[in-house]
């Protein structure tokens, strides 16, 4: 895996394959040293801040922020996710970190501070991009695309543009004055660019040309051109400008009604017992069935099932469900609804594990 910094020039990374970190200054052909401790066997491609200044990586269950120049960490923020699974995006303006996951939900980090910034109700996410305001994030999620405020100083609310996005994985960006997303999804035949307008959440049509799923989409830096690179093997240059003007030629900004959504509110419970109970109902109203086998578990809905065959720890996940074990503890979290700790008693019946922490309560 070879990473260029977003301008072009300055630094080269290269990692992964069991090797350690190189840095090279591609102007002069000097090799850098690597920080310390940074050796890695599965290392995930890096994201370099748009100066080139800072280089973030994933190392165990930690991002690391490095500044190249001085050879110095500059930050590391603990993670939960695996290093072979994080992918990072920084913000235009550098001052916000995200990283999505294959199985869980984006976070988002303000590096100034190392405050992290996620919404409450965001979810899980097959593709995120950062406006060039810097001040919305984009995921592409069930149920459409998420428009996530992170300026907190705003009224606006997060929104969701509903468009159908079934696939495994997604590229998004936004065009450079913010008015498009520019969006396509791998997974089915569809080797279209869809438009979509970011004011009204309206389709504004889409691109036609590649003959296969288009893996990638990058805007020059003066804006004037849409690269789209697909496994056709063919990459497509956009004049971009043209597009723009066809677009609003066609719509009148000042006249298209809004189908934007707002994002619901996240469900509150008045105590840990009510939101158990709320988990349980929407289990068994979902055909769900989680059963305690003679080694490990089991999560089954309709088809699908997932088996751990550890009693003493281990993860489950189907559909919106995701249970983590520990010492015969189930924690059963489930997407907008809730998460609650669980344990089979003698009739092997699913109750809630009430803690003696919540018992004080």
């Amino acid at each position: 895996m070879v990473h260029f910094t977003p301008v072009g020039y300055g630094f080269r990374f290269s990692g992964g394959g069991g090797s350690n970190i190189q840095l090279w200054n591609i102007l002069t052909g000097e090799r850098l040293l690597p920080h310390r401790g940074t050796v890695s066997t599965s290392l995930p491609a890096p994201a370099f801040t748009s100066d080139g200044n800072i280089l973030a990586f994933c190392k165990h269950q930690e991002i690391v922020g490095w500044h190249p120049k001085s050879n110095s960490q500059l930050f590391a923020i603990n993670t939960d996710l695996p290093r072979h699974e994080a992918r990072l995006v920084f913000s235009p303006d550098g001052r916000k970190l995200a990283v999505m996951g294959t199985n869980s939900k984006p976070k988002i980090w303000d590096i100034t501070t190392q405050r992290n910034i996620t919404p409450v109700n965001i979810k899980r996410a097959i593709a995120i991009a950062f406006s060039s305001s810097s001040s919305i994030l984009a995921a592409v999620s069930e149920g459409g695309i998420y428009l996530w405020n992170l300026d907190i100083e705003s009224d606006k609310k997060h929104s969701i543009i509903p468009a159908e996005s079934v696939g495994f994985y997604s590229t998004l960006t936004f065009s450079p004055d913010d008015k498009v997303l520019v969006e396509t999804v791998l997974g089915i035949w569809d080797p279209q660019i869809r438009l979509w307008h970011v004011a009204t959440g309206l389709s504004l049509g889409n691109l036609s040309g590649h003959t296969e799923n288009v893996e990638s989409l990058e805007f020059s830096h003066d804006g004037k051109t849409l690269a789209s690179g697909s496994s056709d093997g063919t990459v497509l240059l956009w004049d971009w400008d043209r597009i723009n003007n066809n677009i609003f030629a066609n719509h009148n900004e000042e006249d298209l009604e809004s189908v934007l959504l707002t994002v619901p509110e996240p469900i509150t419970y008045d105590s840990k017992a009510e939101e158990a109970k709320a988990v349980l109902k929407w289990l068994n109203d979902n055909g769900y069935q989680i059963e305690k086998l003679t080694q490990g578990y089991r999560l089954t809905h309709e088809n699908s099932s997932s088996t751990v065959s550890n009693s003493v720890s281990g993860r489950l996940g189907v559909g919106d469900v995701r249970i983590t074990i520990d010492r015969g503890v189930l924690k059963i979290r489930i997407e907008d609804i809730g998460s609650a700790d669980f344990i089979f008693d003698e009739d092997d019946k699913l109750i809630h594990n009430v803690s003696k922490e919540q018992k004080t309560d």
